[in-house]
């Protein structure tokens, strides 16, 4: 749930001007996190901030609340650098901690998934043998359905730079959807190995925000290449909606 906060709501009904109306609101790709984002239950309440971007800078902070303790909370900073982000995330009183993207999770889409599949479902015609024999899809895919607001964000950013470290020496690896990313590997004796690398790297990752430790293990799963790059892209597509 989405909500605009009061006083800022109340203030532009009446035509109130301040401080805040000194600069109009820039724009920046990241301007929908501006308000106030909450997920609440009966037991708990997740709740977030964002401050309208200017000066190429958005400023956030969040709480987490399980009954009456106050179990988690942040400060977050995103600042624009080029076509990069900076993303300073302070969770908990912990020591801030600064990863910097490209096109937010930095990842290509399922287009040029789609690409690289055919390449190999030709080269695997060529020589007369099922493209499955090759290669295999790792796919990665987190439930992001109890947080709301920039966790959702730097979850998927998180999981994007761990598929980075493992698969670093020309694997394709892209965005399938909002919540799923997906590589696409040579079949050999290493993939086991790496499975069980981009489990660590991505458990090491989640733990650093307190929303996304509890969010779950994600899920890293094999999936084999069917017979036709039609079929593929159809495996993709029903993929990112998982």
């Amino acid at each position: 749930m989405k909500t605009t906060p009061t006083l800022v709501t109340l203030a532009l009904l009446l035509g109130a001007s301040g401080p805040a109306d000194a600069q109009s609101t820039q724009e920046h790709k990241l301007s929908w996190l501006q308000g106030c984002w909450a997920v609440v239950s009966q037991d708990r309440a997740v709740e977030e901030q964002w401050m309208a971007p200017r000066g190429k800078t958005m400023l956030g902070s969040s709480r987490t609340v399980e009954g009456a303790k106050l179990v988690g909370y942040e400060y977050m900073m995103i600042r624009e650098q080029g076509n990069k982000y900076a993303i300073e995330v302070r969770p908990s009183g912990k020591p801030p901690v600064v990863f910097t993207q490209s096109a937010l999770t930095g990842l290509p889409t399922a287009a040029y998934l789609r690409t690289r599949l055919a390449e190999v479902y030709r080269a695997a015609a060529a020589h007369e043998r099922p493209a499955a024999d090759d290669h295999v899809l790792l796919v990665v895919s987190l439930d992001l359905s109890a947080v709301a607001g920039f966790p959702r964000l730097t979850g998927m950013i998180l999981v994007a730079d761990a598929l980075r470290e493992v698969f670093d020496s020309g694997q394709s690896v892209a965005s399938l959807g909002p919540s799923v990313v997906a590589a696409l590997v040579p079949k050999d004796e290493r993939v086991a190995s790496q499975g069980v690398a981009l489990r660590r790297a991505l458990h090491e990752r989640l733990q650093v925000d307190a929303q996304l430790a509890d969010v779950g293990r994600p899920r890293v799963s094999a999936v084999r290449l069917p017979a036709t790059h039609e079929l593929a892209c159809d495996l993709l597509a029903h993929l990112a909606r998982a």
